[in-house]
């Protein structure tokens, strides 16, 4: 457990952290972040309870680096649109051959059930995607995401060398439009080095479009068996601009807060409750309690590929300026922080590099 973090509202800074933190408090008080959202998908499918997280598999908690994963398909249903469609073919071939009327009635029961969950799932999907030409929505921001991930940690003595060899090698294979960032933690609580020591953010519109037209994603050993790389195109469905007192800095760093799926299609009620499960209501009070500011957070939901959801599917980022030197050591605290109390999903903070 970290130890518990220092106010600094009454710093030598004009009180900037006391005056913003009473006034972000009593809008948290008030049960909302009270600030411009851009847009959101509307709520369709079944979800976990609103202040909870989505139900975690088998897949370990937070310290492990591994994200968190939530699914709507009922118990004893199938866990992918394959599994699903395949269910039905079986459930057909058996109702053409029951002899039984009960037996075909009950068949016949079941058969509708799965074809309303999969037409459901569809919807769903398309959503997200927009209309059946598999055309997203224009108006939404897309956002190219690769994770660099590392399968073992590295000598804590050599994480800025280890980290700089690799971002030599990233440079190479992530389009050049965009922007590289660097892990800002030497353990991220997984390994020295960080699990995913670097990011890639791109929404160049030519660099998305062409991954969804040719699906030419990055595979996941481009950098050979000790490095997983994890490349997919995500849509922002909600942003929120915070107003700030203090005057604007291009120094600043990104907590990124990433979670796995066993579904291959978004779940409408994960992303209209979004500020809850994702822990973002509490993250934006923690960081105003310890006297920092946030300019940006965004909740983004993968759209492609989406087929085998291996990688992370959604991401939620929080921006926070960096105005002294000290700023940066406390946003990491307050992110640790965050972790204890949340215990899931992959979290880490990380800063442009260049």
């Amino acid at each position: 457990m970290p130890p518990p973090l220092q106010r600094r509202g009454g710093r030598g800074r004009g009180g900037r952290g006391r005056g913003r933190g009473a006034a972000r408090g009593r809008a948290d008080r008030e049960g909302d972040l009270e600030l411009e959202v851009r847009s959101e998908a509307p709520s369709r499918a079944p979800s976990p309870p609103s202040e909870q997280p989505p139900p975690a598999t088998n897949s370990p908690p937070a310290e492990s680096g591994r994200a968190s994963r939530a699914s709507t398909v009922p118990a004893g249903d199938v866990d992918s649109a394959a599994g699903l469609r395949e269910s039905i073919t079986d459930l057909q071939r058996s109702y053409d051959f029951a002899k039984d009327d009960e037996e075909r009635e009950r068949l016949r029961q079941e058969l509708e059930r799965l074809r309303s969950e999969e037409e459901e799932r569809n919807a769903n999907l398309r959503n997200l995607r927009g209309d059946l030409g598999g055309n997203m929505d224009k108006d939404r921001q897309k956002v190219v995401a690769t994770w660099i991930g590392r399968m073992e940690g590295v000598n804590h003595k050599n994480v800025k060398k280890a980290q700089k060899d690799l971002t030599k090698e990233v440079k190479s294979i992530v389009p050049s439009a965009g922007t590289l960032y660097g892990i800002c933690e030497n353990f991220d609580t997984y390994q020295h080095g960080g699990l995913f020591p670097l990011l890639h953010l791109s929404e160049d519109s030519g660099v998305v479009n062409k991954l969804l037209n040719t699906d030419s994603f990055l595979d996941s050993d481009v950098l050979g068996p000790g490095n997983m790389v994890d490349q997919g195109v995500f849509e922002e469905v909600a942003c929120i601009t915070p107003q700030i007192e203090g005057s604007g800095t291009t120094n600043s760093v990104i907590a990124v807060s990433a979670f796995k799926s066993i579904e291959t299609s978004p779940n409408a009620k994960l992303i209209k409750e979004w500020k809850q499960w994702t822990g973002a209501r509490a993250f934006l009070q923690d960081i105003v309690m310890a006297g920092l500011e946030c300019t940006k957070i965004r909740f983004l939901v993968r759209v492609a590929p989406t087929e085998e959801p291996e990688g992370f599917y959604y991401m939620l980022t929080t921006e926070v300026p960096i105005r002294e030197p000290s700023d940066e050591g406390l946003f990491v605290d307050t992110l640790q922080r965050f972790r204890v109390e949340r215990w899931f999903g992959y979290n880490t903070i990380y800063r442009k590099i260049g």
